[in-house]
């Protein structure tokens, strides 16, 4: 299973964005690590903020903005805006679990206490969050199901479907 979610973060640029040297990395500055423009948070970031609308602050007229370029690029940034709040933490849990991983950017005790302390939260705020957009989309697509099969039974006599299902049944 960790294979699996490490090609994920992998493949979406998740990975090389939480690089822990780059955590510094900021928008519309050069790269704190190699001094170019567009290391690989920086890509990221740019392509987060550009799915989610967040980019102008930065970049008014797109000029740092990234498209997404694969199909596991357009998954890891759905539309859907609580989603993006969603991957936001992600980013962050995982920020925070290569912090500890990493050893040389944690040295104290005190530093390593903060990051922990950090990382529960963002679990906690990910587990509330994400269980709340479940119940959510678990709620409108029942309301959705609701309407198909009122629209689908309208005019249809109720008593009628329910003879004609016994006598499928019983043939």
């Amino acid at each position: 299973m960790i294979h699996s979610l490490l090609a994920f973060y992998a493949a979406t640029g998740l990975w090389e964005a939480t690089d822990p040297s780059h955590r510094g990395c900021r928008l519309g500055h050069p790269c704190i690590v190699t001094d170019v423009r567009a290391c690989a948070r920086l890509l990221y970031l740019a392509k987060f903020h550009h799915s989610y609308g967040s980019c102008v602050d930065w970049s008014p007229d797109h000029i740092f903005c990234v498209e997404l370029d694969s199909v596991d690029e357009r998954q890891a940034f759905p539309a859907c805006a609580e989603c993006g709040v969603l991957i936001e933490i992600q980013g962050l849990i995982l920020a925070n679990r290569r912090l500890l991983d990493d050893g040389t950017q944690v040295s104290t005790d005190e530093d390593f206490r903060i990051v922990e302390r950090s990382l529960s939260g963002y679990l906690r705020a990910y587990e509330l969050r994400r269980d709340a957009h479940v119940r959510d989309l678990i709620k409108a697509k029942s309301g959705l199901l609701r309407e198909e099969l009122q629209y689908a039974q309208s005019g249809i006599s109720l008593s009628r479907l329910k003879d004609e299902e016994v006598e499928e049944n019983s043939l």
